[in-house]
């Protein structure tokens, strides 16, 4: 077996594919991108298996239990495999475990090992990994007594990374790129609350979730997926006046296709912003199922009455016609839904 130096998710991915591995499913977000993509390429290159993603985390379970209901074929970590682990044990002077999150595992063969030595163990609990946080590169290499390489890959392209600096860095917030999309939204929507102090604007997990931020300070709250519609349902029940919710393209098909599903059964006095930029940009720009001319007739099938469901095209130009449309849907007393459709800049055509 060739020796490989791999990150701890893309481990795990690996380890799936040498178990054998029929079929893999998932939902953009760490640590499923990193996984699913590396069963991707994999994929791509050997056509031995199905590598795809699912509309959320729930569906891409299930569709894994079908698909092991089909081959049979169980993958699994817990329990431990203590003989195995044993025989490694015998086998070798010193252990190390690198293993991302908790040291779950490393916990677990303390019982195995008897409290080893500690020559003979590392790990994140004897201090030769840190305790917690992401495990990068350099930090597995440096704990492998291993040089930082002078060369890495990334994006079809040789880089020269040099030596490490320990030089101090300017903080630099988040902040949506230049010339997103969701820029000219919450431009609109700040026309929005300077006509409407008192509007209530929930917001969901994306790109966009960088909206609560300086200059745009534009959101309320963050809460989970698909939340966003929920919260505003929520408080106009409670009587506020206005109330708006921003949810992207993906998490409305992740989760937020439901909650506008009561909303419409009650024509609840809200306006839902969707944020269509076409992918699952947060993640890396994934594929979208709920995009483009689809996700409008998903609105319209949810039941809201055609004649309040707007398509708009956020661009500098457009912010103020943009506020003058969603100031319509305000007045009107009932459900609204202004879907705003334009490409994230990352998307690779």
């Amino acid at each position: 077996m060739s020796k490989m130096l791999l990150l701890g998710d893309e481990a795990v991915a690996q380890a799936a594919i040498d178990a054998g591995i029929t079929a893999a499913y998932g939902y953009p977000g760490t640590p499923s991108t990193e996984i699913l993509e590396y069963l991707q390429r994999v994929a791509r290159k050997d056509g031995a298996f199905l590598a795809t993603w699912a509309a959320n985390e729930k569906v891409a379970y299930e569709q894994a239990m079908g698909s092991h209901v089909s081959s049979y074929l169980k993958i699994g970590v817990y329990p431990i495999p203590e003989q195995k682990v044993q025989r490694l044990l015998d086998h070798v002077e010193t252990v190390m475990v690198i293993e991302e999150g908790y040291p779950f595992i490393e916990r677990q063969l303390f019982g195995l090992m008897g409290r080893p030595p500690r020559e003979r163990y590392q790990g994140r609990l004897t201090g030769h990994l840190p305790p917690w946080g992401e495990l990068t590169p350099d930090i597995v290499a440096a704990a492998l007594q291993q040089p930082r390489p002078a060369r890495a890959r990334s994006g079809g392209a040789t880089l020269e990374c040099g030596p490490a600096q320990d030089l101090p860095l300017a903080n630099r917030p988040p902040q949506l790129c230049q010339g997103c999309p969701h820029r000219d939204t919450y431009n609109s929507i700040r026309v929005i609350r300077e006509l409407f102090p008192h509007t209530a604007v929930f917001s969901d997990i994306g790109c966009y979730t960088l909206g609560f931020y300086s200059p745009f300070e534009a959101i309320d709250s963050c809460l989970d997926m698909g939340a966003s519609i929920s919260m505003a349902k929520g408080a106009a029940d409670a009587g506020m006046h206005p109330v708006l919710c921003v949810i992207g393209d993906s998490t409305f098909g992740h989760s937020g296709m439901t909650p506008l599903l009561t909303a419409a059964h009650e024509d609840t006095n809200m306006v839902v912003l969707i944020v269509d930029n076409s992918t699952v940009a947060m993640t890396g720009t994934q594929e979208s199922m709920s995009t483009g001319e689809r996700v409008v007739q998903i609105v319209a099938g949810l039941g809201v009455p055609s004649e309040h469901v707007r398509v708009v095209q956020p661009l500098p130009k457009n912010v103020e016609e943009n506020a003058r449309i969603l100031q319509q849907e305000i007045e009107h007393k009932g459900l609204s839904v202004i879907i705003g459709q334009r490409p994230c800049l990352e998307i690779k055509l």
